[in-house]
């Protein structure tokens, strides 16, 4: 059975088993590479309609790590990562999600740095250290989830079983993998009312 079957047609059937699925292929959701396996239903959403070029990119990239010491920078990167945050919680009103993160890998005391809300993350830490696949069951665990990967501090993967939508993030971007072409207007929609777009 190939990766793409796999995502196609059995992950829907049941979300928690598809790492075991994917262990043969060396494979995991985080780190399968959408663009060559499933690039038919492979997507963005960005801030930007179409990539940047060089030396453009180097102007309006931005990146957590590089603006904190700058109030101004450090106050336009928050705004922008808030869109992406609005996003994935919009999405959520759709359907049930279910996350796989790096989090547990990660050392808890330098995320603590990264984020005001210690609470959620010992209790979202302890989900991740726990099982490889977890429900997200309050808004508190989204955002942290959502805002650690925009900062590029883990790598997260949210499934919507219900509209069958797979969201990685580690930067400020979103990777889709569309099982359900007919919710590609409504996914677009929500992007555009956040003023981000949806593109290959």
């Amino acid at each position: 059975m190939e990766i793409r079957t796999i995502i196609e047609e059995r992950l829907w059937e049941n979300v928690h088993s598809i790492n075991e699925l994917l262990k043969p292929f060396q494979e995991d959701l985080l780190s399968i590479d959408f663009e060559s396996e499933l690039s038919d239903n492979r997507f963005l959403i960005d801030r930007f309609p179409v990539p940047l070029r060089y030396p453009l990119s180097d102007e309006l990239e931005i990146f957590y790590d590089d603006c904190k010491e700058e109030m101004s920078k450090y106050s336009y990167y928050l705004q922008e990562e808030q869109r992406f945050i609005k996003t994935i919680q919009q999405l959520w009103t759709l359907s049930s999600a279910i996350a796989t993160s790096n989090l547990s890998d990660r050392d808890i005391d330098r995320l603590k740095d990264i984020v005001d809300d210690h609470n959620s993350l010992l209790e979202t830490y302890e989900n991740a250290s726990k099982k490889p696949m977890f429900e997200i069951d309050s808004n508190r665990k989204m955002e942290l989830l959502t805002r650690l990967s925009l900062r590029e501090k883990i790598h997260t993967c949210f499934i919507f079983p219900e509209i069958k939508l797979i969201v990685r993030s580690n930067g400020l971007i979103f990777e889709l993998y569309l099982g359900d072409q007919s919710k590609k207007e409504l996914v677009q929609l929500i992007c555009s009312t956040h003023g981000l777009y949806l593109r290959k």
